[in-house]
């Protein structure tokens, strides 16, 4: 649940810029701005200090608070008046949701067996592809029928309950119980713990290939929204059908994907 709302109020914004755009009378680079790098960059930033305490407090606290922020952040996006107030309201949900996923796939490891471990983390995960539906089919509908500010209000708003959730129904796992090891509360200083991952060939690739993955989604929903409603005039309601659905058919019939 926890990162379905995450997908959801980080996709909503693409779905409601042209209706945005229009209302603040702002220009393609600052949207760029808005859906890209003041999210991206606070996110990359603040997700390192945030995995670091988590591994030395209590991971469901931490969770909890981040969906509270990032889903606080969502719903006044509703109430800004400017560019500048929208834009630290796109750096808080950045903030916010970069203290989601490492404390949850931490919780999530210390909770299952190795041999369990992928299918719950790939349960997980599953979350992400509901929320970039609901995000676009919610906010495309609200819009048409409101207006962007009520949408920005409505998905964010409920967040603030699965926190609530999260904070008095989940119980903090005790750190490498399920492997049978003692946890080690040394403190690793950090530049030892870059040295150790980027001396590792796979670790380097992976944060080629999820830097490249995210650059693609990132181009995709600024573009993808702004091209149907300009090319074809279509409603944003109907918008989430394309933006949505596009991307993974492409996927699925691309003879990349059969390539040996």
């Amino acid at each position: 649940m926890g990162c379905t709302f995450n997908f959801v109020d980080r996709q909503l914004l693409s779905i409601l810029q042209e209706s945005i755009k229009a209302d603040l009378l702002l220009s393609d680079q600052q949207l760029g701005l808005l859906t890209g790098f003041a999210f991206a960059l606070f996110y990359t930033v603040a997700g390192i200090p945030i995995a670091r305490y988590a591994d030395r407090n209590n991971r469901r606290n931490v969770v909890a608070i981040a969906i509270a922020l990032w889903s606080f952040m969502t719903a006044i996006s509703g109430l800004v008046q400017n560019y500048l107030q929208l834009l630290l309201a796109r750096i808080g949900v950045g903030v916010g949701e970069a203290g989601g996923s490492p404390p949850a796939h931490s919780m999530i490891s210390d909770i299952f067996p190795p041999e369990r471990r992928a299918s719950a983390l790939a349960f997980y995960v599953m979350g992400i592809n509901f929320g970039i539906l609901f995000g676009f089919l919610a906010g495309g509908w609200l819009n048409e029928f409101f207006d962007w500010r009520v949408a920005f209000f409505v998905v964010g708003a409920p967040g603030i309950i699965v926190a609530l959730f999260v904070r008095y129904t989940l119980r903090e796992p005790i750190r490498g119980l399920v492997e049978d090891r003692q946890d080690n509360v040394a403190d690793t200083p950090f530049p030892e713990v870059l040295k150790l991952l980027w001396s590792r060939l796979s670790c380097r690739h992976r944060a080629k290939g999820f830097f490249l993955l995210r650059l693609e989604i990132a181009i995709c929903g600024w573009f993808q929204g702004l091209f149907v409603e300009e090319a074809f005039k279509s409603k944003t309601s109907q918008n989430w059908f394309i933006v949505f659905a596009v991307p993974p058919a492409n996927n699925a019939f691309s003879p990349r994907k059969y390539s040996l």
